[in-house]
């Protein structure tokens, strides 16, 4: 998945596979991670729900 945010849009350019989940589910996630996470962070530092569980 390719994101790219400007001004007052927000454009995602998806692979085949994701096309055909976001067709079937009405959903695709990805994660990014930006930099290296502190020694004592828990697994999930922010309250970010399971794509999985919003079904």
């Amino acid at each position: 998945m390719k994101l790219r945010i400007e001004d007052n849009s927000l454009r995602l350019r998806l692979s085949e596979e994701e096309v055909q989940q976001f067709a079937s589910s009405g959903r695709v996630a990805a994660v990014v991670s930006l930099g290296p996470a502190p020694k004592k962070a828990s697994p999930t530092p922010w309250n970010v729900p399971n794509p999985k569980s919003c079904e």
